[in-house]
């Protein structure tokens, strides 16, 4: 079974920064999966968010919005990360929420 690369019940900063290395590229890429969702409950739960791979976004926007959900829930999201935006040795996944607090993390 597959293990996330860290895991952070509720991490809730502006800014996330996970580094992994790689021996390797493997030929088919990779899959990110996130588990993530909006922290106000009481709020319009409105929490856009940049996730790059290496620098280059993977995905901009909400995840709510994404799930025509609502805010206070959690979802989960896989992205196919191809072997072209992957390095061997150390990869950096940058998470970026318009304001500290809106967006949590869960799991990566």
């Amino acid at each position: 079974m597959r293990q996330p690369i860290r895991r952070q019940e509720t991490l809730c900063p502006q800014g996330v920064t996970i580094q992994f290395d790689l021996p390797q590229i493997p030929p088919g890429g990779l899959k990110l999966t996130i588990t993530h969702g909006t922290k106000r409950a009481g709020g319009s739960g409105y929490a856009p968010i940049d996730i790059s791979m290496n620098g280059t976004s993977i995905f901009s926007g909400d995840a709510a919005t994404k799930h025509g959900g609502s805010a206070g829930a959690w979802y989960v999201d896989n992205f196919n990360i191809a072997a072209s935006g992957l390095r061997v040795g150390t990869n950096t996944v940058g998470i970026t929420a318009a304001q500290e607090g809106d967006y949590c993390v869960a799991s990566l």
